[in-house]
């Protein structure tokens, strides 16, 4: 069955509220949290030191083979290490990553949109729950205590393979494996949802090693069918997954875009009204999209460290204007977002910037050439994108998508914190 016929029944079951979104590590990707298998080898690498240098060789021989289990066992095994020191190893590997979802763009506040009640996940991270914000808090099923008849009365997230804020809770080795698919609230939760509800995978690929110990695990509750984004699959696993798991696979080609921006369409496309065209997933109505915007809690974020905001101290620039530079990086950045979600093209957001910089260099050979002042550069730069003129890209946006000011001058800034790009508020640089 094609793609598009499988996202029309996809978007009947959602519309129906008969989905399960079970999410997998590909969505915590674009923030940089490590693979499993990267996980192991650094933990490998921190311990693989002197006369125990040949443990490295050992993980690195299974995870060739995409043995996971069995690199973890020689961890055990030559290292001396328990399950409890892997898995507060792997609780500091994650939490020492910066996950800011305003610094990426992701596919968590997507999901967000969604009338969904129940979130499934193996991920040990806690994206999922920052962006969603439930008022119940996550829970690992090996800690569920609540009637598992009572999972899709208010919206939920259940760490399948435990979670970073209770270090205990984390499935790491071939016994707890063992011991979570044979515990009795995993075949009662995996047969009601299963029973009552259709399952919507999302950030596996097919070789996801986990991704397959699963389904192997909970065959016997593949009852109906079910649906699982993939980029680009094997025909003949498209054809197994259906027939063995009644998998109906919904597959994108990132070549031209990315894993992100083509799981973003997918997702809109469930939001979207019947249009009665069957591609309407690359053809966003944009102009039915309100842009909300940064809120107040986004203007409180910590852009100290950023390099925008450096460059803007680097000129002892008054601390005040700084900060209010940060509020308009901080709404701009949201604005485009959420720009990019509504199916603005890339190209017009880069012919924007590209006016931008142009009338940066303008403001720049006028104030600071002439007379030196930063302070003064920066406030005529803020002036000067309050009626800046965008001639005919404004025929690309809605009235629904137009900037507001603070939005607008605020990518200056955007631009000011990319390396590669030569925006300065003076002559002073970094050392």
């Amino acid at each position: 069955m094609s793609t598009q016929l499988n996202l029309k029944k996809l978007k009947k079951d959602y519309e129906d509220n008969s989905i399960v979104i079970f999410i997998g590590s590909g969505l915590s990707a674009p923030y940089g949290i490590p693979t499993w298998k990267r996980m192991i080898m650094s933990i490998a690498e921190e311990v693989a030191q002197g006369d125990l240098e040949f443990i490295k060789k050992a993980v690195e021989n299974d995870l060739e083979k995409n043995n996971y289990w069995g690199a973890v066992e020689a961890l055990k095994n030559y290292a001396t290490l328990g399950d409890e020191d892997i898995q507060q190893y792997v609780c500091q590997m994650i939490s020492r990553i910066n996950a800011d979802s305003n610094k990426c763009d992701n596919n968590y506040k997507d999901l967000k949109k969604l009338k969904c009640s129940t979130f499934l996940t193996t991920n040990y991270d806690n994206l999922l729950y920052q962006n969603l914000q439930t008022s119940l808090m996550p829970v690992a099923l090996r800690d569920i205590d609540f009637n598992i008849q009572d999972l899709f009365k208010e919206r939920r997230i259940i760490n399948l393979h435990g979670n970073i804020s209770n270090a205990g809770t984390i499935v790491l080795s071939s016994e707890s494996y063992r011991e979570l698919y044979d515990d009795l609230r995993y075949r009662q939760l995996m047969g009601l949802i299963s029973g009552s509800k259709k399952m919507l995978f999302l950030g596996f690929s097919f070789d996801d090693y986990f991704m397959s110990k699963l389904l192997k695990s909970a065959r016997e509750y593949f009852n109906g069918q079910h649906y699982i984004v993939l980029n680009n699959p094997d025909p003949s696993k498209v054809t197994m997954l259906k027939t063995e798991y009644g998998l109906n696979t919904i597959h994108y080609d990132h070549s031209n875009s990315n894993h992100v921006e083509e799981i973003r369409k997918i997702l809109n496309f469930l939001l979207r009204e019947e249009s009665g065209d069957d591609d309407a997933m690359d053809k966003p109505k944009t102009e039915d999209i309100t842009l909300i915007g940064a809120n107040i809690s986004d203007l409180n974020e910590d852009k100290s460290d950023s390099i925008f905001y450096k460059k803007i101290l680097l000129e002892n620039i008054d601390t005040s204007l700084a900060n209010l530079s940060k509020s308009f990086f901080i709404a701009s950045e949201v604005y485009i977002r959420e720009l990019r979600a509504s199916g603005m093209s890339i190209d017009v957001i880069n012919a924007v910037f590209g006016k931008i910089f142009i009338a940066y260099q303008e403001i720049f050979s006028e104030i600071y050439v002439k007379y030196g002042d930063s302070e003064e550069l920066l406030i005529s730069m803020h002036r000067t994108l309050e009626s800046i003129d965008f001639g005919r890209l404004k025929k690309f946006f809605s009235t629904n998508q137009m900037m507001d000011n603070e939005e607008i001058k605020g990518m200056i800034h955007i631009l000011s914190d990319d390396c590669s790009k030569d925006i300065w508020w003076g002559e002073k640089r970094f050392e």
